[in-house]
């Protein structure tokens, strides 16, 4: 299991590194808090940690690591639910699935306003399901402002984004994304969000309505214009390349032997939806397994103290790079300041950045030493020289090369 360290342990650790001689007001905390999450990253660019990811095979050549899971063409759109501040449709849902699992990084409902200025925020919620309704609330997205930028359009259909401060973890099944608001007053005709749907021919109704106190499915069968974006477990960016792929995916407890692919057995392919691993000659059977490797940055916790799953044997190393990325801000700072702070003081501040900026190279050797990386390590030789010193079998020495020239 991962160790979870916490800022204000890495905070207490920089500090008597740093001595209490660094007063506040040169060295704020907020500025020892960036130096901690600076030495985070450059940590993970020394020694990148790797995340081993394994799905199911669909009998398909396309897997998609990041993009659009769920895409509801916007074309569909032919009617419009009013949203409503209370009682009927004061929060309105829309049902999706995932095939397999994945982690939910943001979705987006079809939304225009009536009215030049609409007050309130409209939130984005998603919810478990249960018997094609939305059960229990399981992740929550950053609220956007109605008539701001990023907000529902006047008088005209746009994509209103809903992200999550925290990937979502969720395994295959049905979930509902969920429309709300948050001082809001729905005024018809005046002031009011629509959301976009398709009620034309036999649609699919996955759109469901909140009164209050009960989930019930929309009167009208409506489908509902939406888009869910996704990253495979351990998948962080959009753009990427796995650093090893395995397929099929041995099973250690069978004694199996692992199947690396060759570079040309794959590629990440990009699209309008996103990015996706492609097997230009296999097709992973549902009852096969694929697996891969990639870098995975360490991601902080948010929280009132945020917290990170650095390895803990790694703890020192990275206070003394915090330490050094402290030493570079106190060298700039001191090195800008020109005037006394005494009258009878001759400071020389110069003075002062050196000192910091070789305190800085001392803290940042010490990491290196710590981690058993950088230019001073000794490094093994990949050949070295042997002189086999010989004798002919008849002990007589060699005819150019006796005993006595050798």
């Amino acid at each position: 299991m991962a160790t979870l360290t916490k800022l204000s342990t890495f905070n207490a650790r920089l500090d008597s590194l740093l001595t209490a001689q660094i007063v506040d007001s040169d060295l704020p905390s907020a500025d020892r808090d960036l130096a901690i999450r600076e030495a985070v990253r450059l940590y993970q660019l020394d020694l990148p940690r790797q995340k081993v990811i394994e799905f199911a095979g669909d009998a398909s050549g396309y897997y998609l690591m990041y993009g659009r899971v769920v895409n509801v063409a916007e074309s569909l759109k032919d009617a419009t639910i009013d949203l409503k501040s209370t009682g009927a449709a004061s929060k309105l849902a829309i049902q999706f699935a995932l095939d397999r699992r994945m982690e939910l990084r943001e979705f987006a409902f079809l939304l225009r306003r009536i009215g030049t200025t609409v007050a309130g925020t409209v939130t984005g919620e998603i919810y478990s399901d249960s018997a094609d309704l939305p059960s229990a609330l399981i992740g929550t997205a950053t609220a956007v402002d109605i008539d701001d930028v990023g907000g529902a359009p006047a008088h005209t259909d746009g994509k209103v984004r809903f992200a999550l401060a925290n990937p979502l973890s969720l395994p295959a099944g049905d979930y509902h994304a969920v429309l709300g608001s948050s001082g809001y007053t729905y005024a018809s005709g005046t002031g009011e969000v629509n959301l976009g749907v398709k009620q034309s021919g036999s649609p699919t109704n996955d759109v469901s309505t909140f009164d209050g106190s009960t989930w019930t499915a929309f009167g009208t069968a409506s489908q509902g214009i939406l888009e869910v974006t996704v990253t495979t477990p351990g998948w962080e960016e959009e753009l990427g390349s796995p650093l090893s792929v395995e397929y099929p995916a041995a099973d250690p407890l069978s004694d199996e032997t692992p199947q690396v692919l060759e570079q040309d057995d794959w590629e990440i392919f990009l699209s309008v939806d996103g990015t996706w691993l492609r097997f230009p000659a296999h097709r992973p059977a549902t009852t096969e397994s694929v697996r891969m490797t990639v870098d995975r940055p360490y991601v902080w916790s948010e929280a009132a103290d945020p917290f990170i799953d650095t390895p803990q044997e790694h703890f020192e190393a990275i206070c003394y790079q915090a330490a050094s990325e402290s030493c570079l801000r106190l060298a700039t700072a001191y090195g800008q300041k020109r005037a006394s702070t005494m009258t009878a003081d001759v400071a020389d501040r110069r003075s002062q950045a050196d000192i910091y900026r070789s305190l800085a190279k001392d803290f940042r050797a010490e990491y290196e030493r710590l981690l058993g990386i950088g230019k001073d390590q000794p490094v093994p030789p990949s050949a070295f020289g042997l002189d086999l010193d010989l004798e002919p079998p008849h002990g007589e020495g060699f005819l150019f090369h006796t005993r006595r020239t050798r």
